[in-house]
Order: structure tokens, then sequence, then C-alpha cells
């Protein structure tokens, strides 16, 4: 009796067929041929054809505008080919898509309130492109449902442009594009966001005759407009509702009983079972995700119910796998405890987490790199469960192929190199390609705001030591500062033992590689190196390495954001530094770092800098000295951090505590000091000039 082998995913037809077309693609992107490129989505492009996945149109999309390829050069092609074929559907769809992409892009992934002010007005002009491409793609092919469903997208998470509102209500819009209504300055950055990409829409295009009127109440409610459009092309477009599904979620406006009322309602009356699940698995994702780290047990009771129930029901392939991803992520965050600095794990669970993750494969093996890599890394590196089932090289020989995942990626640039995971030699379809491939994963890394040093520490701390010095010594021959930084720390003699084994300590490379990171400007090694500079000062009394500490740390503040942690270190430490520097040095410190970091928004932050401006009045650091604006600092801290010591001991000191008649004193001080407040000192308390005691 024989028995045929089962075909590994990485060499199944439909991964050869993705691989080879994507290849295609950009071939004839970059080589001008807008006809081949138009009938090759087009064959993808059936509205009897699956909707997304690999090999799809949508799939194939979005690898020709990959946000680790060269924007500016792609966006070339892109408008050659719409040039080159003004009627052709796909060419404005893919333009409008790479718009899309950018707009998302300058508005970042951060809060709204962090967002400046020229980044909201770059990405309303990138999306204003977006959506008049999209408008035309409609114009070429009125019955093409990825042109609908991206309007939805990209109104939905950056607004409709007045433009389009205002013609669909009859009216002549406004003067575009809208510059009178910013100043000249900010204008101007917010146009330098778009103008690597191409320029700012030129001409507000007319509506497609597709267009539907909206509905009275669809002017304040865009996205029902939208998918009322698209549901028209596509019916029951699972992929469709559920991005509409996202945009009720809390964070939007919307909320989980909407969520619900929306899945139980009449649109999506067309859907079976499965179909209905997959969007309660987005619902449920939501909350989930949002105390599936909490360490209340009714909060791990809540989530596991939940999630048992969901894995009980008829799901969906894709749905059962990112059910299975969801528990095996929770299970490995409850497994994992510390005590007196020493990390245990609950092997039991996290062996249930490996089984969920074994699963999750077979069911999305093309995927899994990128949403369960790491947690898979954890089961295998950190707790040392035996991986049975030999995830670890089968992910990584999909990725060597498919290319979704950087940390995969940069594994696997040495995991053959070293004989790691099982892999051996170059796989046929990778030879010769290890630069490029290389190159790709650090610009993918980059996008998808992957930590590079971090991974290639796991790598070399969890795995495989050989591999991930490997890794560390071609990313440190690329000048990879955030690598740099985590290997001197390696390299260093101070640097704890490793699981694996660990590099030769070096006291000089690691301190040149050090010195190397903070060059290129990486935030946490200008603090490193800083901290290195000041203890060279403190111990030797070298005014050059002062000197070089002060400016890493002014430094940070240029290269990093204020929420990050090295931001708030390096703040902090320069201001106790200037502290005790010259008087020019002391204003620098009070008017200029504490202010800047009193203006976060941050409650602990707040707090700190209270403090110190509560000394500075008391002590004349950098102002003069006043006991009333001392204590309406002092205040505000106690309103902030109350239970704070510094607190209690400068209430001793504005009220004179232990001093003779210092009770008396310092009430007359105060008193005094309220009527001679200079309006420097007023403006940087209150942030106004002090009034007129003299007007009316």
């Amino acid at each position: 009796m024989t028995h045929e082998r089962l075909i590994a995913p990485h060499e199944r037809p439909e991964v050869a067929d993705a691989v080879s077309v994507r290849k295609t693609a950009r071939e004839l992107l970059l080589s001008g041929q807008g006809e081949g490129l138009d009938a090759l989505l087009a064959d993808r492009d059936d509205l009897d054809g699956p909707r997304t996945g690999l090999g799809s149109a949508q799939w194939l999309m979005q690898q020709l505008i990959a946000p680790w390829l060269e924007q500016a050069p792609l966006m070339q092609a892109l408008q050659a080919w719409v040039l080159q074929r003004p009627q052709s559907y796909h060419a404005w769809l893919v333009l409008g898509a790479a718009w899309e992409q950018a707009a998302a892009r300058i508005r970042s992934g951060r809060c709204a309130n962090q967002v400046e002010r020229a980044q909201w007005i770059g990405a309303g002009l990138a999306r204003d492109q977006a959506v008049a491409c999209f408008l035309q793609a409609l114009a070429c092919h009125c019955g093409g449902r990825l042109a609908w469903h991206r309007l939805l997208r990209v109104t939905c998470y950056l607004g409709e442009p007045q433009w389009l509102l205002a013609q669909q209500a009859g009216r002549v819009p406004d003067a575009y594009p809208p510059a009178d209504a910013h100043d000249e300055l900010t204008w101007q950055a917010g146009l330098a966001h778009v103008a690597p990409l191409g320029r700012a829409l030129q001409k507000i295009p007319s509506l497609p005759a597709c267009l539907a009127p909206r509905l009275p109440h669809e002017f304040g409610d865009g996205k029902t407009y939208w998918l009322r459009q698209a549901l028209a092309v596509s019916p029951n477009d699972l992929d469709l509702l559920g991005d509409y599904l996202y945009f009720l979620y809390p964070r939007w406006g919307g909320s989980h009983e909407q969520m619900q009322g929306f899945i139980d309602g009449p649109i999506c009356a067309g859907l079976t079972e499965a179909q209905r699940n997959d969007l309660r698995e987005l619902k449920e994702n939501d909350w989930i995700g949002m105390i599936d780290d909490s360490e209340d047990p009714e909060d791990i009771a809540q989530v596991r119910e939940s999630l048992d129930a969901l894995l009980a029901s008829d799901l969906l392939p894709e749905t059962r796998a990112r059910a299975l991803r969801a528990y095996s992520r929770h299970l490995a965050y409850q497994s994992r405890t510390e005590m007196d600095g020493k990390v245990c794990w609950n092997k039991a669970e996290m062996q249930r987490a490996y089984a969920m993750l074994a699963e999750m494969f077979e069911l999305m093996p093309y995927a899994f790199a990128e949403r369960s890599l790491y947690t898979l890394e954890q089961c295998v590196a950190h707790v040392g469960l035996k991986d049975s089932a030999g995830l670890l090289r089968r992910c990584l020989e999909i990725e060597e192929l498919l290319h979704n995942d950087a940390c995969a990626l940069l594994w696997l640039d040495v995991a053959r190199q070293c004989d790691a995971f099982g892999l051996v030699g170059d796989a046929p379809l990778a030879a010769g390609c290890r630069e490029a491939r290389f190159d790709m994963a650090l610009r993918m890394a980059e996008a998808q705001g992957t930590d590079v040093g971090q991974h290639a520490f796991n790598l070399y701390d969890g795995i495989d030591s050989d591999a991930g010095i490997a890794l560390f010594e071609r990313l440190v021959a690329r000048g990879h500062a955030g690598a740099m930084l985590v290997y001197s720390g390696e390299l260093s003699p101070d640097a704890p033992p490793t699981k694996r084994g660990r590099a030769v300590p070096d006291a000089a490379r690691s301190a040149a590689l050090l010195e190397q990171a903070a060059a290129a400007d990486h935030p946490v090694a200008l603090c490193n190196w800083g901290l290195r500079r000041a203890k060279a000062f403190y111990n030797d009394g070298c005014p050059e390495a002062r000197a070089e500490a002060l400016r890493c740390y002014r430094r940070v503040n240029d290269v990093a954001l204020p929420h990050e942690e090295a931001w708030s270190y390096a703040m902090k430490t320069l201001v106790r530094m200037l502290w005790e520097g010259t008087p020019e040095e002391q204003h620098e410190a009070v008017h200029t770092v504490l202010l800047r970091i009193w203006l976060q928004d941050d409650a602990d932050l707040e707090a700190w800098a209270s403090r110190f401006f509560a000394d500075a009045f008391l002590s004349g650091i950098g102002v003069a000295v006043n006991r009333w604006l001392a204590s309406v600092w002092l205040e505000r801290a106690c309103e902030r951090e109350p239970d704070d010591p510094d607190i209690e001991d400068l209430q001793g000191r504005l009220q004179m505590k232990g001093e003779w008649l210092g009770g008396l004193r310092w009430r007359r001080a105060v008193e005094r000091d309220r009527r001679q407040i200079d309006s420097a000192a007023y403006a940087l308390t209150f942030g106004e000039v002090p009034p007129n005691p003299n007007a009316g």
C-alpha cells in the first residue's frame, strides 16, 4: 500500500501562481505595458470569482502598491498607466488605492489629537486624489465592486470631500484647492506631504452618471450611502459588510449594540449563519482586544467564555483562524508571570496555545507569519515547547515566496545560512535573491513599524544564537541603528547570559556601536550614549563629555515623539543637567524644556513638571524667586499626584517650616510676591500676560 505525500503549503499551485502573477504584474507596470496589466487584473476581477485572498484582484492590487516599494517611482508608473489608458477601470482603481494608502500614511496611525495640522491637510489632499480616481474608475466601469468598496473605506476613514457633497446637493463647489482656509506656512507644509507623490488635485472631477442621488440623511451619513451603492453591485459582500461594521466600532462613534443590530438587521439577512458569525467575530474582537491582557478574573473568564462560544459555532475557515489567533494570543499573555525579576510560564496553557496555532496554520497558512509568528516564538523559544508540527520551518518556507512579514524574511535570510529551523541551503526559487530580499525586508519593517533590533534579539536569545549573531552582523553592516543599539547591549561585558549562548563580550565594540546608533539619531541610543557621556563628566569632570550629553538629550526632542518613553526620559534628564548649569542653561531648563514637558497633556508629566516649576520659583532657578507662583505650581502637583513624597518636602520649604516665625513670614512673602510678578513668569505659569491692575 502506498501513501501520497501531502503537498506542503509553499508547494501548492496557488502559491506558484501568485508568485508568478505578482512578478508579471510588476514587470508590466514598470515597462509601461498598460494593456497587458489591464488584462491581467480583469482576469482576476470576475464578479463570480473570489473577492479577496491569495491571487485575487484585490491581493494583486495590494502587491502592486505595497508600502515598502519606493513610492515616488511607483506613483509615476501608475500615472503613466492612466495617461496611456485613460478609459481603463483598473488603472484608475490602482492609482486611487495608491493615493488612499498615501493619505493614511500622511495622517499616520496616531490618535487624532496627535496629528499635526499640516498632516491633516496633506492627508486631505491625498484623499481627494483617491476619491477622484475611484470616481473616474466608476465612469469607466460602473459595476466595479472594488471601486465602490474603496470609496466607502477612504471616506469613512478620512471624511468626504466638500466638493463631492456640494455637487451631489446641486451646489457649485468652493474653489479648490482650499489654500485660503489655512495660513500660508501651514498650507505649504501640507502640500509638502504630497509633493513627492504628485500634486494636489488640479480640477474638481465631474461625477459619474452611475452615482445615485443621496437621500437627505445620507449627506451626514456617508458610510450608509456608499454601502447602499456598493451592495447594489455586489450583494452580500462579506468583506464590504465587514469594513462597514468596523466603522461602527465605538472609536468611530458607534457602539457594540449598533454593531449587533446591523448584524441582525435586514442588510445582513441574506448571509449564511457562518457569514453572520464572521461579522460577530469582528464585533467580539473589539472588546476582547481591549481586555484580553487584563488580570481581572472576571475579564479573563468573559474573554474565554466568548472565544469558546465562537469556536463552538458554525464558522468559515478564515473566521475560525482569527478566533484561534485571538485565543492563542490571550493564553500566551495570561500564561506569563514575573516575580522578583524571574519570568515563569504556565506550560500546559502554552501547549494549548501551540495546538491552536497548529490548527490556525492549516486554516490560514498564507497569513500566519504576519498574524501569529510572535506567539509561536513565545511557545518555542521562551517556553521551550517542541515545535512538533514544524510551524517555524513551514511558516518561513511560505514567507520565502509570498513576502508578507518583515520579521520572517529577516530570520529567513540567516536561517538557511546557519541551517536553522530545519532549512538547509538555498531554496530553488530563492537562490541568488538574498540581497534584494533583505533590502525589501528592511523596507517592509519600516513600513510595518517592526522593531528590527528586537526581532534580531529574539532570534539570538531564544531560538538560534548563531543565526541571531549572523542577523545582527548583517544589520550592523547596513548601518541599522536599532540593531546596533541592541547588539551593543549584547556585546557589553555587563550583558546577562542568554538562553542559547552569547556573543563574545567586546567592550570597545559595544561602545562604538552605541555611538554609531546615537549618531544615526536612534532616540534610545541617544539617551544611552548621553547617559554614558554624563557619567564620564561626573566621574572625570570632562566638559566635552557634558556638552555631548546635553547635545544627545536635546536631539531626542527632534527625532522622538512626546509619547515615546525615550522622549520623556531625555527631557527630564536634560532638565536635571541644565538645572545645575549656567544661568543661561537654567533659563533653558525652565522656559523651554520644562514648559515643553508641561504642555504634553499627560498627567504624569504634568505632575513632574509642576514639582520642578515649584522648585524653580522657590529657589530662583531660571526665574526670579516668587513664593506665590511656587504655591500655584505646588497646588497643581498635588492635584495630579497627591501621594508623591517630594511634595511634602516642597511644602515644608514653601511654608518655611522649622524656621523662626516661618508661618508668618511665608504668608507675607506670598502676598508680597503676588503683587510683584514679572510678565514672563506670569505667562510661564498661566499662558497669558498678567492683567493690568490700573485698567478700567
